[in-house]
């Protein structure tokens, strides 16, 4: 009796920590969108190169159209890249164009790459003009 007491308790440990590492990533991705969000906003000479995408700054819900905004906005970002940026991600085409819209008044930027996204027939680039 005592073993399978002991076995069902090194599960549920098991259970817990892969649940509490699975968290403790969520919050560091967290910290680190927010962290990004305020050297966007606060026009942070320090960042010039930014990517988007779900293993780095990646927007959700609302927010898309805000930080189109606010990259729009920066004067210091100088290469923006795109990665793995489709359905599969959750990144819809209304996420995409609300996020182009306002990166398209952005003047600094020289550089932009798209590596993995769906660019929805090139209409993202039509605006991307400037």
């Amino acid at each position: 009796g005592d073993d399978e007491d002991a076995a069902g308790i090194n599960n549920d440990n098991n259970n817990d920590i892969s649940d509490e590492d699975e968290s403790s990533v969520d919050e560091e991705l967290d910290e680190l969108n927010a962290q990004l969000r305020r050297q966007i906003e606060g026009n942070d000479p320090e960042l010039v190169r930014l990517e988007i995408g779900p293993r780095d700054y990646y927007p959700h819900g609302d927010d898309w159209e805000m930080d189109g905004e606010s990259i729009g906005k920066n004067t210091q970002i100088r290469e923006l890249i795109m990665s793995d940026l489709d359905e599969l991600n959750g990144t819809t085409k209304q996420d995409l164009e609300k996020f182009s819209i306002g990166v398209a008044h952005n003047r600094s930027i020289q550089q932009m790459s798209f590596r993995d996204c769906h660019l929805f027939d090139g209409e993202i680039f039509r605006i991307l003009v400037p």
